[in-house]
């Protein structure tokens, strides 16, 4: 396995992760920063 293949698994389980988080719609996003600060973690 590849390093590339490491970083690819990586990102797909971050959007996993930010998808789990903002299934409930921009309203729970906006209004929690706790969401928010999660989401940003993830995307950096």
């Amino acid at each position: 396995m590849n390093d590339d293949h490491i970083y690819l698994i990586d990102i797909l389980d971050r959007i996993e992760r930010i998808e789990s988080y903002t299934y409930e719609g921009k309203e729970t996003f906006y209004t929690s920063l706790l969401i928010q600060d999660r989401v940003i973690c993830y995307l950096e």
